[in-house]
């Protein structure tokens, strides 16, 4: 028997910017390091000398079992570890991992361990499964499957014992996935093995997560539902996951009644599972039934909360409820609230982007910018200086410039990049004078470094275009193709085309934020009068950023009604109840629902006013017709 208890065995290619990382977390742990590189051009063969003298070529064949049993063959511990480049461990669960090992029964051979997932653009999203990572170096235990391989014992794929060791991995965050583009190369090498015989439910899970990452989700959908109709057991690690893979699919697709069956189906199977209820949740929370969301949510947030399992995601248990019960609180006006929740959210991830960016501006409301940047620094998420940037352009996003303006200052960035920094700073202070000066003197290498690190963008060179219409000419001939063409369109009295119908919106709301209004309302000529779904969405716009009485003009100018969202009809019924056209916001409410339109506010208002009115008849008549539409809202029932 071989002296060694645990050997590490690798596959890589072109890893040098993780394998370091990885390594350093098993050294001096693991007996032995076996590392396979598949044909890396950069330094990862380099870095892995470093760490090993067992370093070995092997020629890819886009099968990624054969690399690794290749790997093991090269193995001599009694027990082998798998990791990838881009994951790493806590060395001291490896090494209470270890002692397992010592301990192992002689019919134990894989153990399962728990990965923890890294998505989203910062590593803001947490997503857990389990996978077969550690077995005994034996012949009989193989991988098998050119891509999500799976091992297998004397042939037979088996579910792995459980285990304490969780790795973690990065390689799912967003700007990683575009690097290394894994969706379209996953998606390539499954549907190979689709058209080979003995296809299996797994494979159909692991295709419509390919689906889903690149935004296929009909196709993805389909793929889930093969997987759950071919599974063979319940006790696969994947089974849940591809249960709420499905229902995250349904949810993107807008089909909120189907998921919410498939919720029921699954609260009978995983009880205690935390996921599905936050899942309810967030279905409640998008079809608007606030009462009900915040009844699923408020109970996964408490200490005692009976729902103790987690399937897919930890942020199910607080980061997730936590945020929705937040954009609950400043729906219903109640700001020091939703303080409360958005700051115990960042305490759990404080790399959560859209969440610091509304709480900063809410807490502008009621601080002075010294107390914000105080809070700021608490946080901690300046650790280098790559995270200084990013917190830089946050606080422009707010827009918090002065605060951004300090944050600048607090360690030594390029010459290039404060040159960016100093125009940005400029547009927000609407400095126009120092503006022209900086952005003439930038090169066209600067302008585009300026693009691609997010410093100033194209909606910032469009607005400084239109305050400086002199510089279009230079400025334009800096820029790539695409940005070309972008800022011609906006700058001329063209009416805007549907290709750029998101840019022109985003356009739209920066001169909101960096109150260029003169710009805005010229920006706003370029509206087709007849796209009603363009004019909903100026007037959500408008209303979101306190422009109440322009928004209400906007939804009045929908040219089809069909085209106006819930939203937009209750804040007109609003208007009218503000009005005391309490009867003729009825008229409105009815009308809509008279022509088919069954969306749960319409319902809710309606039976609010009727309330008001003290037709109570009526009331639960309409209660009962909305709880056909929507059978579980504890709120319609207790209005019924």
């Amino acid at each position: 028997m071989s002296e060694s208890l645990l050997s590490l065995c690798m596959i890589v290619k072109d890893e040098e910017s993780t394998l370091n990382r990885c390594l350093q977390t098993v050294q001096g742990i693991v007996d032995e390091i076996v590392i396979v590189d598949t044909g890396s051009s950069d330094n990862t063969k380099s870095i892995a000398n470093l760490y090993t003298e067992k370093v070995f070529d092997f020629n890819w064949n886009n099968n990624f079992s054969e690399a690794r049993n290749y790997a093991s063959s090269k193995a001599k511990g009694q027990w082998i570890l798998v990791l990838d480049a881009d994951e790493y461990v806590d060395s001291q669960n490896l090494l209470d991992m270890k002692e397992d090992l010592k301990k192992a029964s002689v019919d134990t051979y894989i153990y399962k361990v728990n990965i923890v997932n890294f998505a989203g653009n910062n590593g803001e999203e947490l997503i857990q499964h389990q996978h077969s990572r550690i077995y005994r170096n034996i012949d009989s235990i193989k991988f098998y499957r050119p891509i999500h391989e799976q091992l297998t014992l004397n042939g037979k794929v088996i579910n792995g014992k459980e285990s304490s060791l969780v790795i973690y991995h990065s390689g799912y965050m967003s700007d990683v996935v575009k690097k290394k583009k894994k969706g379209a190369r996953n998606k390539e090498l499954i549907q190979r093995e689709l058209n080979k015989p003995g296809v299996n439910a797994f494979d159909y899970f692991n295709l419509g997560n390919e689906y889903n990452m690149i935004g296929e989700h009909e196709e993805a959908l389909d793929c889930y539902r093969k997987a759950f109709i071919m599974k063979k057991d319940f006790s696969y690690a994947w089974v849940p996951f591809n249960v709420v893979q499905l229902i995250h699919t349904l949810v993107s697709l807008k089909r909120f009644p189907e998921a919410l069956d498939v919720i029921i189906d699954a609260e009978s199977i995983w009880e205690d599972a935390i996921d599905f209820q936050y899942l309810k949740g967030l279905i409640y929370f998008r079809q608007n039934r606030i009462e009900d969301s915040k009844s699923i949510l408020n109970p996964l947030i408490e200490k005692e909360c009976k729902y103790n399992k987690v399937l897919v995601s930890l942020n199910y248990k607080n980061i997730y409820p936590l945020n929705i019960l937040g954009n609950i609180a400043v729906i219903e006006g109640k700001d020091q609230r939703a303080v409360r929740y958005f700051s115990e959210s960042l305490q759990h991830n404080k790399h959560q982007k859209t969440v610091l960016v509304d709480l900063l501006r809410m807490l502008l409301n009621y601080h002075d910018e010294e107390e914000v940047e105080e809070y700021v620094e608490k946080l901690n998420i300046v650790e280098d200086k790559n995270q200084l940037l990013e917190t830089i352009r946050l606080l422009y996003m707010v827009p918090a410039p002065l605060i951004a303006y300090n944050f600048s200052k607090k360690t030594k960035l390029t010459i290039e990049i404060n040159k960016g920094l100093e125009i940005k700073q400029n547009l927000l202070s609407q400095n126009i004078v120092t503006l022209e000066g900086s952005i003439l003197e930038s090169s066209i290498e600067e302008l585009q470094l300026f693009i691609r690190k997010q410093i100033v963008d194209i909606y910032d060179i469009t607005i400084i275009l239109f305050q400086i219409p002199s510089l279009r000419e230079e400025i334009i001939s800096k820029l790539m193709e695409k940005q070309r063409i972008f800022v011609d369109k906006m700058l001329s009295r063209d009416v805007v085309e549907d290709v750029f119908l998101p840019n022109y919106l985003e356009l739209l709301e920066r001169c909101i934020k960096y109150k260029y209004f003169d710009t805005f309302e010229q920006l706003l000529k370029k509206r087709d009068d007849e796209n009603s779904a363009l004019t909903l969405h100026i007037g959500h716009y408008l209303f979101r950023n306190d422009f109440k009485q322009l928004a209400l003009d906007y939804y009045l100018l929908v040219r089809d009604e069909d085209k106006l969202d819930e939203i937009s009809i209750i804040r007109i019924c609003e208007r009218l109840i503000e009005g005391d056209q309490v009867d003729n916001a009825l008229r409105l409410l009815f009308s809509f629902l008279e022509n088919g339109r069954s969306e749960f506010l319409l319902y809710k208002k309606s039976v609010e006013l009727l309330e008001l009115i003290g037709a109570n008849e009526d009331k639960g008549k309409v209660a009962r017709e909305g709880l056909k539409v929507y059978p579980r809202s504890n709120w319609l029932l207790k209005n019924s």
